[in-house]
């Protein structure tokens, strides 16, 4: 990388090149025959009336006023074209988290005296691993209707590994729990695996090991976590062909109205199949109608993304 004085020799290098009239002009107004310190000179001056231009509070305001501004009117139209969409994913997440919370509180009042400890690590696991699936199931949310689904599609990333965790625990028993919950990360993030009877022997446990064990995993979700693999990494396929690249833009960045459907849907079936490995933990007829009823609220919510997207495909080919 070059250092300040090697970028400011190769832009002098350029205006000789370029602007030579423009030198000797900073020559003569120096008094000087030294090109680079004149040349330094005025960059510095330069360079200080525009940070004094940029910190004049006016000004701030000025950009602060645009910045939200266009900020309103951006999420004013992404409202008028998948607001029910999102209000459907608010109410699957603020229902999710309301049906664990009873769910909880029936589970540890009805078995406390009998079958609660005997799963206790388990239980704890999955609570938290729940609870946290909900939290970034709202993150991702939060940056869906912000108009940033390449950042969303990163974080459900997470949201599956949450997920294929869950699943992992609950199938293997209290002594792979107990290994999760007292596991500090100090080798690698999945070592507390190794406790399982299909890894015994083994002192290094991949993710991808643990995923091949998860029955969920199997039904076509590797497609969906190669995509969300694409804007966590550097490559080509998540540099140039993110959501967020709009062709009409000198430096491709801000929101977009594009990609908003798939990271939403995916989370939403994401946060459907935690919910009912939790509740499966503690099979009864409240866990049932939970499982029941928020399967239910995924694919509806999930079905309206598609509606929505749908119609403005046929709008915009019109």
């Amino acid at each position: 990388m070059d250092t300040s004085k090697e970028i400011l020799e190769k832009a002098l290098e350029f205006e000789k090149r370029k602007n030579p009239g423009f030198i000797n002009y900073l020559l003569n107004k120096s008094n000087s025959s030294d090109e680079i310190k004149s040349f330094g000179l005025y960059v510095i001056k330069k360079t200080e009336s525009i940070k004094l231009a940029t910190i004049d509070s006016e000004f701030q305001n000025d950009i602060i006023k645009k910045v939200f501004k266009d900020r309103e009117l951006f999420q004013n139209n992404l409202r008028n074209k998948w607001g029910h969409c999102f209000d459907l994913s608010t109410i699957l997440r603020v229902s999710v988290s309301s049906l664990t919370d009873k769910h909880i509180k029936y589970v540890e009042k009805c078995y406390s005296k009998n079958e609660l400890p005997e799963k206790e690590n388990t239980w704890i696991c999955l609570k938290y691993l729940l609870g946290r699936a909900i939290q970034v199931y709202a993150e991702i949310m939060c940056l869906v209707e912000n108009g940033f689904p390449d950042a969303a599609l990163a974080r459900w990333r997470t949201l599956y590994e949450l997920t294929c965790s869950a699943e992992f625990i609950n199938n293997n028993g209290e002594q792979v729990a107990k290994a999760f919950k007292e596991y500090d990360n100090r080798n690698s993030n999945y070592e507390w695996a190794n406790k399982a009877k299909c890894f015994a022997g083994q002192d290094f446990v991949s993710f991808h090991s643990i995923e091949k064990q998860c029955d969920f995993s199997k039904s076509g979700w590797n497609k969906v976590k190669k995509l969300a693999h694409l804007p966590i990494h550097v490559g080509a396929n998540g540099t140039f062909s993110r959501a967020g690249l709009e062709k009409n833009k000198p430096i491709p960045i801000g929101p977009v109205e594009s990609g908003i459907a798939f990271p939403a849907t995916q989370a939403a079936y994401m946060l459907g199949i935690i919910s009912t490995i939790f509740f499966s933990s503690f099979v009864n007829i409240d866990s049932a109608i939970n499982s029941y009823l928020i399967y239910d609220l995924v694919e509806m919510t999930v079905n309206k993304y598609y509606q929505v997207f749908e119609t403005q495909t046929s709008d915009i080919s019109k």
